[in-house]
């Protein structure tokens, strides 16, 4: 097993950060390994996606470094390591020397967190938690003679050079970069970069066969698609001149934070995340915009000013389906729903409201409570209602049904007619009762 204790990790973006995770990575194909970062933003997700076990350490800066080292140390003490790695001096500062005896440790320098005066108070810091190393492990030649003329007198002071995971595809990008900057001289930019910086360069054939396939037309950064998608610095990208921002024709938007909220007719919000980064809230307040491609790009051109490419009718059906799936669903406060309103407008109506004396009373808007239910005409009701409420009768008909337990069609003798009316079971009514106080002595 492999630990890694690390300042510096995904998703917070930077050259160290893509380092220590590429090594970690790269220890998984010799053993498990264990990796013990700081706590950074939107990690929670990085981390469940990852095939890494990665423990957080949040908390005020000043107290993280010393809970991160005792959970370093107790690691250490619990299990049996084949080595340990530390992408800073202040990684391996606060971990005991004895402790890491028990094994072997690797920690990374690169030049700027060494370069500190001789004899001040970071340098002496340094040196000394450098000399807890067992390897130290500098990213150039440089910054090995900057570290030993700083006052570090070890032998074991390697040169690595920053590597990279195995190497990505990156055509489509590369050519729309090119087509770009270098316009109608592209090509020959393309020719002259196979041959000067590939390990393996294109023969001819194969460097033509690529021009002219680049020569088509160019859909534009593929930022959303593998194997781009994880490695994209869409921030740092959009502030190039050649950047995504320059994009003519943009992709099937980035949708996020899909969420539904469920009134009575459902109402769907969602983050469209914009060529800079940054994230545009849009809500659809019907069902149409979301299933119905075209409306749903006409919608986010509405509320972002940004009209998107249509995906294939295929993939579009997989996209919502890949919506709902990670969807939110909010439920909105109690008592504010139809349901809620229409129990409350019945309990104020065959409580409240116009009492019948007798059955006959029934036909002319009253509600008749008898035998432990109430008994009243829909009509009557749906005047109680008012002309506030815009839902169909027939729907207000079928949640009282369902929701509020009323019975439709219920035969009841009036003066020796039969007529039809609604029938609920009586609803309940506090009582209060009242007690007289018990007075012991006279007020007189």
């Amino acid at each position: 097993m492999f630990l890694v204790s690390t300042r510096n990790f995904p998703p917070d973006i930077g050259g160290i950060q893509n380092l220590m995770e590429g090594l970690s990575k790269a220890l998984l194909n010799h053993g498990p390994v264990k990796v013990f970062a700081d706590s950074f933003e939107g990690c929670e997700n990085y981390d469940q996606k990852s095939n890494l076990n990665i423990h957080r350490v949040s908390g005020l800066k000043i107290f993280r470094k010393y809970r991160k080292a005792n959970l370093v140390k107790e690691f250490i003490d619990n299990n049996d390591l084949r080595a340990i790695f530390f992408d800073h001096w202040k990684s391996i500062e606060n971990i005991n020397i004895n402790t890491l005896k028990k094994t072997k440790s690797f920690c990374l320098i690169h030049s700027k967190e060494v370069n500190h005066p001789i004899g001040s108070s970071l340098n002496k810091r340094t040196i000394n938690a450098l000399n807890k190393a067992s390897y130290i492990i500098a990213n150039s030649n440089f910054t090995k003679k900057l570290i030993v003329n700083l006052g570090l007198k070890k032998e074991n002071i390697k040169v690595i050079n920053p590597g990279c995971n195995y190497p990505i595809k990156i055509e489509e990008n590369a050519r729309v970069f090119a087509k770009k900057k270098y316009k109608d001289k592209w090509p020959d930019q393309v020719a002259k970069a196979n041959y000067s910086y590939l390990e393996d360069p294109w023969d001819k054939t194969k460097l033509d066969s690529k021009i002219t396939a680049w020569k088509k037309d160019t859909a534009g950064h593929t930022c959303y698609e593998d194997p781009i998608q994880s490695k994209c610095m869409r921030t740092l990208c959009y502030s190039r001149p050649f950047g995504v921002k320059s994009d003519s024709i943009t992709m099937f938007p980035d949708i996020t934070d899909f969420e539904i909220i469920m009134y009575a007719e459902l109402e769907y919000r969602f983050n469209v995340v914009l060529p800079d980064g940054t994230k545009e809230g849009v809500v659809a307040t019907n069902r149409r915009f979301i299933t119905k491609q075209t409306e749903l790009l006409d919608l986010i051109w509405e509320q972002t000013g940004i009209y998107h490419e249509p995906l294939k009718p295929k993939d579009f059906r997989a996209k919502l389906t890949e919506l709902r799936k990670g969807s939110t669903k909010i439920s909105p406060p109690a008592g504010t729903q139809i349901e809620d309103r229409l129990k409350e407008e019945l309990y104020q109506y065959c409580v409240n409201g116009p009492r019948a004396r007798n059955r006959v009373q029934i036909n002319s808007g009253s509600c008749l409570t008898e035998e432990g239910h109430h008994f009243f005409r829909f009509n009557s009701f749906i005047d109680h209602l008012g002309s506030s409420w815009k839902i169909p009768e027939e729907r207000i008909a079928q949640k009282l049904k369902d929701k509020c337990g009323v019975e439709f069609n219920h035969s009841l003798n009036v003066d020796g007619k039969t007529i039809k009316v609604c029938r609920v079971k009586q609803l309940h009514i506090d009582k209060i009762e009242y007690k007289p106080v018990e007075r012991k002595k006279s007020n007189y």
